[in-house]
Formats: C-alpha cells, structure tokens, sequence
C-alpha cells in the first residue's frame, strides 16, 4: 500500500512559515524577552532576525531590601565576573537597527522587593546610574545606555509607584527613557497596580498566558475581550499589547494558534486606539522551537508557481468536501522517511498540496488525510533504539491522532 505521511502537522507548519512573512504587519510592534536561555543566541542575533521593534533583557532579579542588585541572564554570561559587560554590544547593534533595548526587573524567581518608598527611590538611583543615564564604574552591561526599564514583578512588597516616579524625575530633560509593565491579566495587579495608576508607563504588555480565568479561549473569548476592555479602560499608559507564550511549550496555557490569532483575537485587540502590538516570551522558545531565524527581508517570493501534478491541492481544491479521513501507519511507512533523508519541509508542504485516496467503502471525498498511529508501531520503533529515534520523532508530533491499540 503507497501511503504518505501527511497529518495535519503540515498545516500547522506551513503557517508559521507565513506567520513569519505577515504576522508583524498585522500585529503591530512585535515585543520578545531576551536572555533566560544561552541556546536562544546572542542579542545581535535576536535583533538581526528582523523579527522585533522591542527587545527586554531579563531580568535583574536581585534588587531592593538592602541586597546588591544583581542580573541574570542565565548562561550567557557571568554577571559576578563582570562577564556581561561583553552585552553592551549587542545592545548597541540593536539600537543601531532602531531596535529598543530595555531591562526587565524582576521576574517569576529571584530575590527581589522594595521595603519602602526610599528603598525604591535607592534602586531607581543604581538603576539610572548603572544601565541608563548615570554614570557608573561598574555597569553591568557595559557602557551601552538603554532605553528603559520594564517592570516584571510578580512578588515583593508594592512600592513601585516610588520607582517609576524616580525614575521619570531622573531622566528629565535627557534621553527619553521608557517605562513599561508586564502585568498578569486578573485586574488590578496584585503588586503593580499602584505604579500603574501614576499614568507614567509608555507600554504596558499583559500576561495573557498561565492565567486561565483571563486568557484567550478561542470557544469562549468572552473573558479575555471583557479583561482587555478592563485594562485599557482602567489604565492611563501609551499602548497596550497582547502577552502571549511564542509556542505552546514557552507557557503552561494561553498559547494562540495562528489561525485564532488573526482570525479573532487581532481583529477585535485593534479595534481599540491603545493597541500597540504583541509581546512574546520568550526569544528562546520563539526562534529554536519556532525555527525561523534567517532575516525575512532577505527572503524573496518566487516568480513563477511550479508546475505540480493533476492530483495536488490546487485541483483538489474545486470539491473540497467537510469530512476527514483517516490513515492507518505502519512502521514500514515511517522508516523511509529516515533512510532516504527526505527533506523535511518539502515533504510537509507536498503533503499539503497532495490529495487523498479512500478505501471504497468511504464514500465522501475529504479535504485532508489524519494520521492513525497505534501504540504497536510505537513500541516497536523504541525497541529499535537509537538508530529510529528520528521516526519514532515522527510518530510523536502532537497534531498526530493515535490510535490507542
């Protein structure tokens, strides 16, 4: 039996091929958290991507109650060495780009917290001193001076109101520096509420992920639209973005798929003149498990369609019918995939033009093939070993339907 391997992987694979191309002009500025993973690459490579106005460094995670402030960016550099000094580069490299570089505050671990108004008044002085536009000789990032400071507080005592107001007071009649705020969506904040009442904050980017009762459910979105009305009528800040995890493994819930992004949430985010665009976390899980990383301004569309078969989508396309039939894989299928080295996102965009071919008894013509792969197939392929573990791989994508056998 000639049988493809075609499952709906391939849609999901293919449209964020295209998500690449025009989710920005879509979803306005698009904003990413940089440097919790050293495989996610430099800096200058997160802002050579062309993916992103807005960068935010994450995080100082020590600061405030009397300790010595101190950044973490987990392995790529050693902030106790003075290792980090080496980022001042990249940020210039970005900045070059028109790209905005910030440092992000705080975080979801870390020890951190503002015991007073005067500890937070204390903080906003090294803050301006040691990465903005102070004047230090011990600047963490070197002598690059960012643009802003974003406050990612989930912890602590509430007494940032004092810090953003220093901070403001500070950088009058220098360079702008930008304030910003990465709230969780329950209204109000349980530790930002205060700062963001001051109406000081240019941007603000909800956490609309790992908060259930507040974020997007493509079947009910009514909770999410009544919190977004919630905060950009509650809240006096420049532009409001849409937090969102980058895949679905960046967060425990509220990821979005592609196709209820731009079909729903988008549409109805823009509606309001506060909308500013997109926030993502993280740069890690955005650019190695979404594995896009070449500039898109360098890529360009073909001139000509390629000749294709009588037997592929765009004639198939003329009779599309509303059911979806079902394929049963054996393992003899999946094991050529790995021996004949076959191209991976060829053979995912081929499989979307391909039509398939049913069993007579199935009288309806469907518009896609599912995958059908038994637990049997499964267990034989692990006792293979090594040797499988790319077709294992393929039998354990998660668009994948199982049959439980």
């Amino acid at each position: 039996m000639d049988t493809k391997l075609c499952s709906k992987h391939a849609i999901f694979f293919l449209l964020n091929i295209l998500l690449a191309y025009s989710f920005k002009s879509e979803a306005g500025l698009l904003v990413v958290y940089w440097g919790q993973n050293e495989k996610e690459g430099t800096l200058t490579e997160t802002c050579n991507s062309g993916k992103y106005e807005i960068v935010n460094i994450a995080f100082l995670s020590t600061f405030g109650n009397g300790s010595k402030p101190q950044i973490n960016l987990a392995g790529h550099c050693d902030p106790a060495s003075n290792g980090c000094q080496g980022v001042s580069e990249g940020i210039q490299n970005c900045q070059n780009r028109s790209i905005k570089v910030i440092l992000s505050i705080g975080g979801g671990a870390g020890d951190y917290s503002l015991s007073s108004a005067d500890d937070a008044r204390s903080v906003a002085g090294y803050l301006w001193d040691n990465f903005l536009g102070g004047k230090s000789n011990s600047r963490p990032l070197g002598n690059a001076v960012l643009d802003g400071i974003d406050f990612d507080i989930e912890r602590g005592e509430p007494h940032y109101a004092a810090l953003a107001r220093r901070l403001t007071e500070l950088s009058k009649g220098g360079k702008k520096v930008y304030l910003t705020a990465a709230p969780q969506c329950p209204f109000p904040d349980q530790w930002l509420n205060g700062a963001l009442q001051t109406g000081l904050f240019d941007y603000v980017w909800i956490q609309f992920y790992n908060n259930p009762p507040c974020q997007f459910n493509s079947c009910n979105p009514g909770a999410f639209k009544e919190s977004w009305n919630k905060w950009t009528s509650s809240i006096q800040a420049g532009k409001f973005f849409v937090g969102l995890p980058a895949p679905r493994a960046a967060a425990g819930s509220g990821y979005v798929p592609s196709n209820d992004l731009k079909t729903q949430l988008l549409p109805f985010v823009k509606g309001s003149s506060k909308y500013g665009g997109v926030m993502l976390w993280n740069s890690y899980k955005d650019q190695v498990l979404n594995p896009n990383k070449e500039d898109p301004s360098k890529e360009k569309l073909p001139r000509n369609v390629p000749n294709v078969s009588s037997a592929l989508f765009f004639t198939y396309n003329t009779s599309l019918d509303r059911l979806i039939g079902f394929r049963l894989i054996p393992t003899s299928s999946i094991s050529p995939s790995r021996t004949k080295s076959l191209d991976l996102e060829k053979g995912m965009i081929d499989c979307l033009y391909a039509k398939c071919e049913l069993s007579s008894w199935f009288f309806f013509r469907p518009l896609l093939c599912a995958l059908l792969v038994s637990r049997i197939v499964m267990a034989e392929l692990e006792k293979l070993g090594q040797k499988y573990r790319v077709a294992l791989r393929l039998t354990t994508i998660s668009e994948l339907l199982f049959l439980r056998t």
